[in-house]
């Protein structure tokens, strides 16, 4: 667990409040006052997130065919390579306070310095809300440890790109894979983490 956190930009998220809680059910809950409303306000919020994810997408894949970048550059000058990421012997509890705290919505998962997996935000939201219900931090930090292990809600062995990779490599793997961020890796072991904004910086600043 790392101290600096690798942002994803400004890309729009349903935050999850200091309580540890999405913040759009506190922030809809006089709005709507059911469960079910709440319930269907998370669920536009997420599909908007995904929408707007999958408009990123194509906004880079369109910008680099049509610019002059260096496609052939490494990944490796686009990449963040101070990756938040979870132990994989970590609490469950741990992810919910990077996302919290950091903003990102992928975790890389380790064991060593070895990728093993990935937890990303709408798979954490999922089971934190959708099974636990609207629980104070302390509450839902306790159910979580008590019921699951990170190897029980990550995904195994993520789709990566090679450190040896290019930009367009890393840009046509988001595209077509429906990607928001995908790992880097040298060998077997995590190198860093590019994502739709980085691509994005890295179009902009070569004009």
């Amino acid at each position: 667990m790392t101290q600096s956190f690798n942002r994803v930009g400004n890309a729009p998220r349903v935050g999850i409040d200091p309580a540890g809680r999405p913040a759009l059910v506190d922030s809809c809950r006089d709005g709507l006052g059911t469960a079910s409303g709440i319930l269907l306000a998370l669920v536009t919020a997420v599909l908007a997130f995904k929408a707007k994810i999958a408009g990123c997408r194509t906004f880079v894949t369109e910008l680099i065919r049509k610019s002059r970048m260096r496609k052939n550059d490494s990944v490796s000058h686009v990449m963040t390579k101070d990756v938040v990421k979870l132990d994989y012997n970590d609490p469950v509890s741990t992810a919910r306070k990077l996302f919290e705290y950091s903003g990102i919505h992928h975790l890389p998962v380790v064991k060593g310095n070895e990728i093993v997996g990935i937890l990303t935000w709408t798979d954490f939201l999922r089971i934190s809300f959708g099974e636990f219900g609207n629980q104070d931090v302390r509450t839902l930090d306790a159910m979580l440890d008590h019921t699951y292990q990170l190897k029980d809600v990550m995904k195994a062995d993520p789709v990566t790109m090679p450190l040896t990779g290019t930009v367009r490599d890393a840009a046509q793997l988001l595209s077509n894979n429906g990607f928001h961020s995908v790992p880097v890796v040298d060998g077997k072991n995590l190198a860093g983490i590019v994502t739709s904004t980085d691509l994005i910086r890295y179009l902009v600043d070569q004009y």
